[in-house]
């Protein structure tokens, strides 16, 4: 394990969860076991995404569908459904089966689903912290990414200063044209991002 004092600023950090089981318990002829997300870095505890379905009888009632993908974390919301789509999550799962092999398969899928959501979502960050280069060699190792200077916007040529602009015309006509941006430091600020 990592500690955070070797960790440097600029590496992503390390996700993980944190689960706490329930003991088993046997009530109503089914075998019943508690999963929950107790805490969780870099990614939020509500891991569990159930579908509310409905019911003549009951009006509606909520079923556990899986373990949330990095899209259903962004999608779908925490606590309850909203508007017209059913699906929500939550950081706790009460499951019930017929007999122990069948919980002990499901408890393992649980873990192994939340483990390859954890690698995922510590791959999208470093993706999000490196470069690499492919080409007809194959692919350099990740290198990461240099923080950008933030942008400056052009700043259009004055009529008054037209004879020191001429002067310097060859080594800055890039700067002066409509819609070119200048990175260095001015006055957007630090952390500015541009886009396509």
């Amino acid at each position: 394990m990592v500690s955070s004092s070797s960790s440097s600023s600029s590496s992503a950090p390390v996700c993980g969860v944190t689960l706490r089981v329930s003991a088993v318990s046997f009530a109503n002829g089914g075998y019943t076991i508690t999963v929950d997300a107790d805490s969780a870095v870099c990614l939020p505890r509500e891991l569990f995404v159930f579908q509310r379905k409905p019911n003549v009888e009951l009006g509606s009632y909520n079923e556990f569908s899986h373990v949330a993908a990095p899209s259903d974390i962004e999608e779908y919301p925490a606590g309850a459904p909203v508007g017209y789509v059913p699906f929500y999550r939550l950081a706790s799962v009460t499951l019930v089966f017929r007999n122990l092999d069948l919980l002990m398969q499901a408890l393992m899928d649980l873990k192994r689903d939340i483990y390859l959501l954890v690698e995922t979502i510590n791959q999208m960050e470093n993706v999000r912290e490196c470069q690499f280069v492919v080409d007809k060699d194959g692919a350099t190792p990740c290198l990461p990414i240099p923080e950008p200077e933030p942008p400056v916007p052009p700043v259009p040529p004055s009529s008054s200063s037209s004879s020191s602009s001429s002067s310097s015309s060859s080594s800055s006509s890039s700067s002066e044209e409509p819609g070119v941006l200048v990175w260095g430091a001015g006055a957007w600020g630090s952390g500015a991002v541009w886009g396509p």
